[in-house]
């Protein structure tokens, strides 16, 4: 040791220049830890603990056991299996609990933690759902997703159709054909018909006007209608002429005799 003024502590002579021998264990308190001098009352190798960071506990020298105290985050930190507050320096678990599930997830949304919100599952892919009413052309019918999205084009399926309006021999006809599926309808035109003539009795067809007759006869159906009635009666006139000349010679022979 060095002598020194027992008054005021000044050293009037240094040390002789002593050699400690300290002990195998570390001796410590809560700043500090070093090994005693076994030939003397002085500390050796004396410094102060040695830590990680604020939340180590043990120092890294000595040993030495302390007391900290962590600081959580206010924010849930989590993973696959659940969330928990993780310490702002160490990274230190606290409350560590399972996620509790929320809404299933549909095609706009996911389904996530009502606790910290971590997604549990994914927003489904999205489906087709052709529905509603049909899109329709004069080709065929279609139907569109919520999405915008169309579904494929499909010919009408037409039924039998239904007579709107009845053809003559000089207006046209129409009738009405209607999808089976969508309902979309169409209107077609039907052909005029022949006009049809009654002759003594007989019916027959009466020719177009339009079109030559292929026949000798080139008259109307009147004409021929006046000359089959004049033939008649010229037939009849001829039988009653030849009656009266028979009597009459019948009656001049009767006078001879």
């Amino acid at each position: 040791m060095p002598q020194t003024c027992t008054t005021c502590g000044y050293v009037i002579q240094k040390a002789l220049g002593h050699t400690h021998k300290p002990t195998g264990d570390w001796l410590s308190d809560a700043t500090s830890h070093w090994h005693d001098c076994s030939t003397c009352d002085d500390r050796a190798d004396e410094a102060k603990h040695s830590y990680d960071n604020a939340c180590d506990t043990d120092c890294n020298v000595c040993g030495y056991e302390r007391t900290i105290t962590h600081t959580y985050a206010t924010v849930w930190t989590s993973d696959q299996s659940g969330h928990w507050h993780a310490c702002t320096v160490c990274g230190a678990k606290d409350e560590v609990v399972a996620h509790t599930p929320g809404p299933e997830a549909t095609e706009e949304t996911s389904q996530l933690c009502t606790v910290c919100e971590y997604e549990i599952a994914p927003a489904k892919a999205h489906e087709h759902n052709y529905t509603g009413d049909y899109l329709t052309d004069a080709d065929g019918h279609w139907q569109a997703c919520k999405c915008g999205e169309l579904s494929e084009k499909v010919a009408h399926t037409w039924n039998g159709g239904k007579v709107v309006k009845e053809p003559t021999s000089t207006e046209a006809g129409q009738k009405t054909y209607t999808c089976t599926t969508c309902g979309y309808t169409k209107t077609v035109e039907l052909e005029l018909v022949e006009k049809e003539a009654t002759v003594l009795g007989e019916t027959e067809k009466e020719p177009d006007n339009s079109t030559p007759s292929t026949g000798d006869d080139s008259r109307s159906g009147s004409d021929k209608e006046a000359g089959v009635g004049f033939s008649i009666v010229s037939l009849l006139i001829g039988v009653v002429i030849g009656a009266v000349v028979g009597a009459g010679v019948m009656l001049i022979v009767g006078k001879k005799r």
